[in-house]
């Protein structure tokens, strides 16, 4: 009978390398919609203080609600994700987050005002915070657990740009969507671009993460 181990091996490799271009194009898809709206936050602060009128110390707790909420839950998610050992649906989780942060904005600049206005803002960037931990830890983990030792800071190189493309484009983005639809549909298009990644994105990874390859 002939040898099929090399074919095997073949086909292996075939997969290897399928598994790591669709885990590249995801986990970058992720880093652009996650900088993309945790770096939008200062847009909003700006709409809220110059259109709103808002006393400066709403901005200020809207700026450390952000990053203490994120410096805290930080320290809890790579735990939680080691825990229940799905790193993908949990970035999905997180980009969910920064999306109903999104739409919190929204509702807090276009619906509300006074001290309502200064109640949805906080929480909004609470949710911000929580939503914005969950990527970075994540995406590494799942990056190192796919890509050969050799690739995984070529591949993390990438994803790093894609992050840095997002935090570019949301607020052009945002500025187009709202001559084209309004602001509030720019609100909203930035919340469905973030659902919608955090759907596609666990899908994507499902039985591509912890593949180990340390060679």
């Amino acid at each position: 009978y002939p040898d099929n181990s090399a074919a095997r091996n073949h086909q292996q490799l075939v997969n290897e390398a399928r598994s790591q271009w669709v885990a590249l194009a995801l986990t970058s898809l992720g880093h652009f919609v996650n900088d993309g709206s945790t770096m939008f936050i200062p847009v909003v602060a700006a709409i809220v203080a110059t259109e709103k009128a808002v006393p400066i110390l709403t901005v200020t707790l809207m700026s450390i609600a952000f990053y203490a909420s994120s410096s805290l839950f930080a320290v809890f998610v790579g735990r939680w994700a080691d825990t229940r050992g799905s790193h993908a649906t949990i970035i999905g989780i997180g980009l969910s987050l920064l999306s109903t942060s999104l739409l919190g904005f929204f509702v807090s600049i276009s619906l509300t005002a006074g001290s309502l206005l200064a109640t949805f803002a906080v929480v909004s960037s609470i949710i911000a915070g929580f939503g914005s931990a969950f990527y970075h830890p994540l995406a590494a983990t799942v990056l190192q657990g796919i890509f050969l030792a050799k690739s995984k800071g070529r591949a993390l190189g990438v994803t790093g740009a894609a992050g840095g493309l997002g935090a570019t484009t949301y607020p052009v983005l945002f500025f187009f969507a709202a001559i084209l639809l309004s602001r509030g549909g720019a609100f909203i298009l930035l919340a469905l671009i973030g659902f919608a990644a955090s759907v596609i994105i666990p899908l994507g990874l499902r039985g591509r993460t912890g593949m180990q390859r340390v060679r």
